[in-house]
C-alpha cells in the first residue's frame, strides 16, 4: 500500500510542478488585464492534476510528446526508494495531514462557535437579505448574524448551512448603502459557490500539504474569488460601481483593525488586494461577462484534454527491476550493434529476459525497435 501512494505522490508532485512553472507564467502575463474566469480556469487545472492519476496520459496530449522527447519516466523515483525509507516519508506525510486536519477543524469549532455568540438583525435586515439574495437567483434562505468578531462583513459555511455575518456598525440608518453592497457582495460568493470552493481547496492542501503548488493555487483562487464577487456585484449595480468602491473604502478602514477568523471569506482582504480590486472596478468589468465564462471553460477543457494526460509509454524499462531493466538495456544494445549472441553477457541477459516473461507474462524484448 505505501509503494501505490509513494508511486502516485512522487508522480503527480513531479508533474504538478512542472505544470506549476506553466501557470506561473501564464498568470503573471494576465495578471493585470486577463480575464478572471481564464485564469482561474487556470489555476483550476492545476489542481486537478493532483486528483487525476499520473499514468494517465493520451496520444493527443501536447505535454505527453513533450516527455516522450525528453524520456521523462515519472515513475523514475519511486522504483529507487527504498522499502525503510518509504515507511519514514509515508509517516511524515500522515503526521502532516493529521495536524493540518486538526487545526481545520479547530477551526471550524471556531466559527460555529463565533456564529453561535453572533445576535440575530432585526426582521428587516433579513427581509432585505432575502429580497437581493432574490435578485442573485438565490431561491434559498441565508442565516444572517451581527457579530465585530469577523472585523467586517463576511460569508462562511457551517456544513450544509451558509452564514452572513455583519458587524454592528452597519445596521444603522445611515449605513444602508454599505450594507446593501456588503450583502451583495457576500450573496455573489454564495452565488459563485465560493465558499464551497474554498472547502475543496483547502481538502487538497491538506493531502498534499507538502506541495508549494496547492498553496500558490489557494491563494491565487482566493485572490480570483474576490475579484469575481467584485465583478458579480460591479455587473448588479453598473453605473453605481463607485458606490461600490467606496463601501470597500469605508470598510477597509474598520477591517485592518481585526482580521477575519479562519475560513470565512471576509469582505475586505489584504492592503495589496485591496489595491488590485479598486484598480479593477476602474473599469466597466460587468461587459463581456458570458464571452469570459466561455473563454474561462475553453481553457480548463483545453488543458485537461492536452495538457494534463502527461503519462506516456517509454522505451525505456525505468519501470521494471533493476536486475531485468539492465538486461534489458544489454539486450537492446546488442541488437543495436549486431553483436555475436554467444556474447556470455548477452546470453545472461537473454536468460533474465526469458525467466521475465515465464514469471510476468510479458515478453520485454518486444520493446525492442
Amino acid at each position: 500500500m505505501i509503494a501505490a501512494w509513494w508511486s502516485w505522490t512522487i508522480g503527480v508532485t513531479l508533474q504538478a510542478g512542472v505544470l506549476l512553472a506553466i501557470v506561473l507564467a501564464l498568470d503573471f502575463v494576465l495578471r493585470r488585464r486577463g480575464w478572471l474566469a481564464v485564469r482561474a480556469g487556470l489555476w483550476c487545472a492545476l489542481l486537478l492534476r493532483f486528483v487525476l492519476p499520473p499514468g494517465l496520459g493520451a496520444a493527443w496530449s501536447l505535454s505527453t510528446r513533450v516527455a516522450e522527447r525528453a524520456a521523462v519516466d515519472w515513475n523514475a523515483v519511486p522504483a529507487q526508494t527504498s522499502s525503510t525509507a518509504l515507511v519514514w516519508i509515508f509517516a511524515i506525510w500522515a503526521a502532516g495531514v493529521v495536524l493540518l486536519a486538526i487545526r481545520a477543524g479547530r477551526g471550524t469549532r471556531t466559527l460555529e462557535h463565533l456564529v453561535a455568540s453572533a445576535e440575530p438583525p432585526p426582521r428587516g435586515i433579513e427581509q432585505e437579505c432575502a429580497r437581493l439574495a432574490r435578485r442573485f437567483g438565490l431561491a434559498r434562505s441565508h442565516e444572517v448574524r451581527v457579530s465585530d468578531a469577523f472585523g467586517g462583513p463576511a460569508v462562511l459555511l457551517l456544513r450544509s448551512r451558509s452564514v452572513i455575518v455583519l458587524p454592528p456598525v452597519l445596521l444603522e440608518p445611515d449605513a444602508s448603502v454599505e450594507r446593501e453592497h456588503a450583502f451583495l457582495h457576500e450573496l455573489a460568493h454564495l452565488g459563485r459557490r465560493d465558499p464551497l470552493k474554498a472547502r475543496l481547496v483547502n481538502a487538497l492542501q491538506v493531502l498534499f500539504w507538502f506541495h508549494p503548488a496547492v498553496w500558490i493555487a489557494g491563494r491565487r483562487l482566493a485572490e480570483l474569488r474576490e475579484l469575481g464577487a467584485d465583478a458579480r456585484v460591479a455587473r448588479e449595480l453598473r453605473g453605481r460601481t463607485s458606490d461600490y468602491r467606496a463601501s470597500l473604502l469605508a470598510a477597509a478602514e474598520r477591517r485592518f483593525a481585526t482580521s477575519a477568523p479562519l475560513g470565512a471569506s471576509a469582505f475586505v482582504s489584504g492592503p495589496s488586494l485591496l489595491l488590485l480590486r479598486l484598480a479593477r472596478l476602474d473599469r466597466p468589468v460587468w461587459r463581456g461577462a458570458r464571452h469570459e465564462r466561455a473563454a474561462g471553460a475553453a481553457v480548463f477543457a483545453g488543458l485537461a484534454l492536452f495538457v494534463l494526460p502527461m503519462a506516456c509509454e517509454l522505451p525505456g524499462a525505468l519501470h521494471l527491476d533493476p536486475v531485468v531493466a539492465q538486461a534489458l538495456e544489454r539486450w537492446r544494445r546488442a541488437e543495436a550493434s549486431d553483436e555475436r549472441q554467444n556474447c556470455l553477457e548477452v546470453q545472461a541477459a537473454a536468460r533474465i529476459l526469458q525467466a521475465h516473461a515465464l514469471l510476468t507474462g510479458e515478453d520485454l524484448t518486444q520493446r525492442v525497435p
